[in-house]
Order: C-alpha cells, then sequence, then structure tokens
C-alpha cells in the first residue's frame, strides 16, 4: 500500500527476500497489481485461521454443535 504522492509504478522494483535457505525466483508479472503482489503471504488469513482454532478449542466441538442445534430448532420454530 502506498499513501501519499503519487508513485512511478514501472520505476518499482517487486521486493524479494530469502531466509538463510536457498530460494526459488520465479518471474513477476509484469502487469499490475500482479507485479507487487506475488508471493505475499496471506496474513490476516492466516491470523483468522489461528483466531478460529483457538475457538474450538477454547469451546470445544461438543459445545459448538450443541449451540449450532439450538440455533437450528429456533430457526424451525420461528
Amino acid at each position: 500500500m502506498v499513501i501519499g504522492v503519487r508513485v512511478k509504478e514501472k520505476e518499482m522494483v517487486p521486493l524479494k527476500q530469502a531466509d538463510r535457505k536457498p530460494v526459488r525466483v520465479e518471474e513477476q508479472p509484469d502487469f499490475l497489481p500482479d507485479r507487487f503482489e506475488s508471493g505475499t503471504p496471506n496474513s490476516v488469513g492466516i491470523a483468522g485461521l489461528l483466531a478460529g482454532i483457538q475457538f474450538v478449542l477454547e469451546k470445544g466441538i461438543e459445545q459448538i454443535r450443541k449451540y449450532e442445534i439450538s440455533l437450528i430448532q429456533k430457526l424451525i420454530r420461528g
């Protein structure tokens, strides 16, 4: 995300980073917005997955299922 003065996208170079292991570098697409998005980790998705797992572990599957059944019964009754 770029905020502020207009940036010249053609002059920007995609960031490539590596750990200590060798990395296979693939070609970046030349078109926007893909030019700067390939290889970007889905951080929001990872955080959401973690929160979901923690919720299930905290509540327990049986309690979640009982709650689902109670909601379905409310829906059927109207």
